[in-house]
């Protein structure tokens, strides 16, 4: 059940992310699905950084030794859900990181069901 707090907090990093991938490249689809990636990293890893640093919960948002597959799901997925996103909303920025951080929520939350075997 804890690691499904994930999907709200990763919708919203995407959302960020996919706002700030916008302002950096929005001409190419795959160009802005690739930084989008990269920015959403950058910001996971950090909010993990920052929990662990300040030590908010007892436990991490995200065990050290599950966090490079976390990331690497979260990467893949960012990468596929912006790419979605694109295609279905590419004619404007804030609509298109809205898309995205949907599609990207949907696709976490069925791998999420079915690396835990089926259950919420």
């Amino acid at each position: 059940m804890g690691t499904f707090i994930l999907v709200p907090l990763g919708a919203g990093l995407i959302l960020v992310a996919d706002l700030i991938g916008n302002l950096i490249t929005f001409k190419n689809r795959i160009y802005n699905a690739v930084a989008t990636a990269i920015v959403w990293c950058v910001l996971f890893v950090g909010l993990n950084y920052i929990y662990e640093y300040l030590e908010l919960e007892p436990s991490h948002l995200v065990p050290t030794g599950l966090m490079m597959k976390w990331t690497a799901a979260g990467i893949v997925f960012a990468f596929a859900a912006d790419v979605v996103g694109n295609y279905l909303a590419f004619h404007n920025r804030i609509v298109n990181a809205i898309v995205t951080a949907i599609v990207w929520a949907v696709l976490f939350t069925v791998f999420l069901f079915i690396v835990n075997g089926g259950y919420f």
